[in-house]
């Protein structure tokens, strides 16, 4: 299972179920340019989802809602089997 969080909470701030996140910053890309490329667009883009996954993976073990095991090899709900 791949979701953090329950969805009995209901979304999160950041979520955006109709994808007009998506669309705000995909024409706030090509505004500020001439040109970009599809590939352009999915770094760009691709950059811009991991620094918020980074962002809220580190606000998660702040909150000690989540730890990373080296050993194990990746993140995990803490509490959850551990």
């Amino acid at each position: 299972m791949f979701r953090v969080g329950n969805p009995a909470d209901g979304p999160s701030e950041d979520s955006n179920p109709g994808g007009d996140g998506l669309e705000t910053r995909l024409l706030e890309l090509l505004d500020s340019e001439d040109h970009l490329s599809w590939d352009q667009l999915v770094e760009e883009l691709a950059g811009d989802f991991e620094d918020r996954l980074e962002d809220t993976l580190q606000e998660l073990q702040n909150e000690n809602r989540v730890q990373y095991s080296g050993r194990r090899g990746g993140y995990t709900v803490v509490g959850d089997g551990e």
